[in-house]
């Protein structure tokens, strides 16, 4: 029985590098451009959350997910999950601007974010590690299927405090490599491998 590693071949080298040229622009821009006016209340901001009706905690909102998504895009660990959740962003974006706002040529502009996040995301999909441990599907003596994962997040000092929410998982351990268990069957291979 051996673990599967869900992660792709490496980006090459150019990749790499334009990646994290494309990275910094996007984050600066974020952080900048995009979360700063929102969270400092800028006339303009307001207005446009005003115009769709949302309530100010929800403008605060999008620039908190903003900004975190921005300095994410910098840190390499979290660069893959940071373009994901901001491509997911722009998805919203682009509806608001749509069909709430009805901005027309203003779609344009979530729309090739969007893409620009997509691209990144896929180019840092390997800075998001899954191995897949197990999957078992639903039987009569469970409601749903029993989905064990390991997530790589790196090396974390022993003095840093870490919190689950534990009404969202019903069990789980940090492992050092050492530690970690390989019980994935062949046809949970197979299927992770056909589906991947």
């Amino acid at each position: 029985m051996t673990a599967v590693d869900a992660a792709p071949a490496q980006v090459t080298r150019r990749m790499h590098r334009t990646l994290w040229a494309l990275q910094g622009v996007l984050g600066v821009f974020l952080v900048v451009a995009s979360a700063g006016p929102k969270l400092v209340g800028e006339t303009y901001a307001v207005q446009t959350f005003e115009d769709m009706g949302a309530a100010p905690w929800f403008r605060v909102l999008v620039g908190l997910l903003e900004l975190a998504g921005g300095i994410g895009l910098l840190v390499p660990r979290l660069a893959g999950l940071a373009a994901a959740g901001l491509a997911l962003l722009m998805v919203g974006a682009a509806i608001t601007q749509a069909f709430i706002l009805h901005g027309g040529a203003l779609v344009i502009t979530p729309v090739v974010l969007l893409a620009l996040f997509v691209l990144v995301a896929w180019g840092r999909r390997r800075s998001v590690v899954v191995r897949v441990i197990d999957w078992l599907p639903p039987h009569r003596h469970r409601a749903g299927p029993a989905v064990h994962l390991l997530f790589d997040c790196g090396q974390v000092p022993d003095d840093v405090p870490l919190h689950l929410p534990v009404g969202e998982v019903r069990d789980y351990a940090f492992l050092r490599l050492h530690q970690v268990p390989t019980p994935v069957t062949e046809g949970t291979a197979a299927r992770r491998q056909t589906s991947g």
